[in-house]
């Protein structure tokens, strides 16, 4: 029985919103000079856009059927994205959602900084010089929130404690509107399916050999470029807000878009 999604249908869409989010990356050429939070997020996110589809597309082409893994998380990071800039989407106060968002990013890092700071003085006595001694990472903190640009990152900068941003369960289930709730709970659902590829297991194997599950997966493959045309759509709003660009949506917005009310 042949699939209700084909692999072929997969490669030529995924190609089609790669050349979209391209298209209207191009429209900022020389809009982007000088650095800005919430500017170089949603230019970011175009761009991670782009290179993933793409990359998708790559690997559709030249992997053999059987291989999800691949595809699996490419999916999981276009979705992540999607989760986040959704949520923005339907706020209001898309500035300071996506400083918490750095700031969780940040907070991420200079926490893997100490557990290789502590595993060096554990394990080495401070001394393996591809590790961070207790002073260097001190100093590295105090460089990093002596900076102006990175005040905005903290609750409390004295003890370098950053602002926290939700996790994509707590994201999507705090959209209170009812439509707008299904669909996000739809992407955290099978951006759950595909995280499950990102540790191997058992159930992992089972689900790439079994050919009715390949079938499921290229349909959530064939969602996933839905949800990745949207996020190129909703990022490049705050372009079109801002500096009165037009969107090109590449006659893609007929089979793709998300009917919302306009903001």
């Amino acid at each position: 029985m042949e699939p209700q999604v084909s692999k072929q249908l997969l490669i030529d869409e995924s190609l089609k919103i790669h050349r979209c989010a391209e298209s209207n990356l191009r429209q900022l050429n020389g809009l982007c000079i000088d650095p800005e939070l919430t500017q170089d997020y949603f230019m970011g996110i175009l761009r991670r856009q782009s290179i993933l589809t793409l990359d998708l597309n790559t690997i559709l082409q030249k992997s053999p059927t059987s291989n999800l893994t691949t595809p699996a998380i490419i999916c999981r990071c276009l979705i992540d994205d999607f989760l986040h800039v959704f949520y923005l989407f339907t706020s209001d106060d898309q500035d300071e959602i996506i400083t918490k968002i750095n700031a969780e990013a940040n907070s991420e890092n200079f926490k893997a900084l100490e557990g290789i700071t502590t595993s060096n003085h554990k394990h080495f006595e401070g001394g393996y010089i591809h590790y961070l001694t207790g002073e260097q990472l001190e100093n590295l903190k105090s460089v990093f929130s002596s900076k102006a640009e990175n005040k905005k990152f903290f609750v409390n900068v004295k003890e370098f404690k950053f602002k926290k941003f939700m996790t994509n369960a707590e994201l999507a289930n705090s959209i209170s509107d009812f439509e707008l709730s299904k669909l996000a709970q739809r992407a955290l659902f099978i951006w759950k399916q595909f995280s499950s590829f990102t540790h191997f297991s058992n159930a992992t194997l089972e689900f790439e050999l079994s050919e009715t599950n390949r079938d499921i997966f290229l349909s959530q493959i064939e969602e996933t470029l839905l949800y990745s045309y949207n996020t190129i759509k909703f990022a490049f709003s705050y372009f079109e807000h801002r500096n009165n660009l037009k969107f090109n949506d590449l006659n893609l917005d007929d089979r793709y878009r998300i009917e919302m009310e306009s903001r």
